[in-house]
């Protein structure tokens, strides 16, 4: 297991995998949030959702748009259960070995 994530995080670590959205990267020891991935949904969700109507049959735009929301949807639910959760695991076990006063919250 510990290879497949190492494999994943090495994916996530590559700054071509998250064009155009590079900027919603976190920093290696912070979590990618649900929110995030919910900022990468429509680039990459429709991205998905064009290779799916392009491997499928799409004849009317009602099949055409239930490709792009299955994308979407696909894309949101795998993305957070694999390359997240992957980026999430490194991010605890950095976060893990800092000092304890790098640890504790903020104090303002």
């Amino acid at each position: 297991m510990k290879t497949l994530i190492n494999i994943m995080n090495q994916l996530n670590d590559m700054d071509w995998s998250w064009w155009p959205l590079l900027r919603c990267r976190p920093v290696k020891d912070q979590p990618i949030t649900t929110l995030v991935v919910l900022k990468m949904t429509p680039v990459f969700g429709t991205l998905t959702g064009i290779l799916v109507a392009l491997a499928g049959q799409f004849d009317t735009p009602v099949s055409l748009l239930a490709s792009l929301a299955f994308g979407w949807v696909s894309f949101f639910l795998l993305f957070r259960i694999s390359f997240a959760a992957a980026w999430n695991h490194r991010a605890q076990a950095l976060r893990a070995t800092r000092p304890e006063a790098d640890n504790a919250p903020d104090q303002d």
